[in-house]
């Protein structure tokens, strides 16, 4: 009984220290470079930030994370937030109940659609950043705090995070696209002690081989799909292709971030219809339709080299 005692105590030790070795050993898991890094950069870093193109899987390196953390430190407490509770349950959330199930060593646990609970004291959980008061009472001698999607957190929702951050081994992982030069996760990257890591598309397996090496991962096809319609310069390009903030020009009317925001919300139509027509005709600009109804906006239209007549069509119909 005391060789397993002490052989046990061995695995906790190794995996505290060898974050990369448990996703690949318990987990079966394989990351790539840019995700060791964030294992890594976690296992030795109170504060990590990390700014990520579209498509490189940073929730799938995040639900590692949560869970190596939750495992690998008895008594711990794995704290998971986004802007949204679809994002909570159905991206992060989805990720860290897949790796449960699939792993090579059976983890045990209560494992429900935004909760893993090992014992009273001893859980991980998920939810929406409508709400700072859930980060009341946080407080474990180990405790690691996800925010997922971190550039379209409030500031209200950051000050509550800090509050919980003062236990004697404490983490915090702010990932996600860059989309706004200004705010708490923009400050991160400015801020020394951080651990800062970039994640360009030009990073990522699978366009640095030209193919695709890991499904899912975003592809040199879509890169430069997206470099002919957004342009290198355009702030998407900056921040979906490159993982890099998007400069702030004086000529920047609304913030990508406040759409992106947008798009997340779930909001009901109400209200007559309105619709929103800018005519192009022969340019090079695009005629483009909107409708309304309410706080609701919809995209009907966007096309280019259309006469006024065909866009009259479009508008009656």
């Amino acid at each position: 009984m005391g060789v397993m005692v002490e052989r046990a105590k061995q695995l906790l030790k190794r995996a505290q220290a060898d974050p990369v070795w448990w996703v690949r050993e318990v987990l079966g898991d394989e990351p790539w470079q840019k995700q060791i890094e964030i294992l890594e950069a976690v296992r030795d870093h109170e504060r990590t930030a990390v700014a990520s193109c579209h498509g490189a899987g940073k929730s799938w390196i995040a639900a590692r994370i949560a869970l190596w953390f939750l495992y690998s430190h008895p008594g711990s407490i794995v704290a998971t937030t986004a802007p949204t509770y679809r994002q909570v349950r159905n991206v992060l959330w989805q990720e860290i109940r897949r790796a449960h199930r699939r792993a090579r060593v059976p983890l045990g646990g209560n494992l429900l659609q935004t909760e893993l609970r090992l014992d009273d004291r001893w859980y991980a959980f998920g939810f929406a950043t409508d709400d700072p008061d859930r980060f009341q009472g946080l407080h474990a001698e180990h405790l690691l705090v996800i925010v997922d999607e971190a550039a379209g957190i409030s500031q209200e929702i950051w000050t509550a995070i800090e509050g919980v951050l003062t236990s004697a081994h404490v983490r915090l992982l702010a990932i996600g696209n860059p989309t706004e030069p200004s705010g708490t996760f923009y400050d991160l990257f400015r801020t020394p002690g951080v651990a800062k890591i970039h994640i360009s598309a030009f990073d990522t397996p699978n366009v640095q081989a030209g193919r695709v090496v890991i499904p899912g991962l975003i592809t040199a096809d879509w890169v430069e799909d997206k470099r002919r319609q957004w342009g290198e310069g355009s702030p998407l390009y900056q921040s979906r292709v490159l993982g890099r903030f998007p400069e702030a020009g004086s000529d920047t009317l609304i913030p990508l971030s406040w759409v992106q925001a947008a798009q997340e919300r779930s909001l009901e139509p109400s209200g007559p219809v309105v619709l929103g027509v800018d005519v192009a005709r022969f340019g090079t600009d695009e005629t483009v339709i909107y409708v309304r109804r309410g706080p609701v906006v919809r995209l009907v239209h966007a096309g280019t080299q259309e006469d006024t007549m065909r866009t009259t069509g479009r508008v009656v119909r």
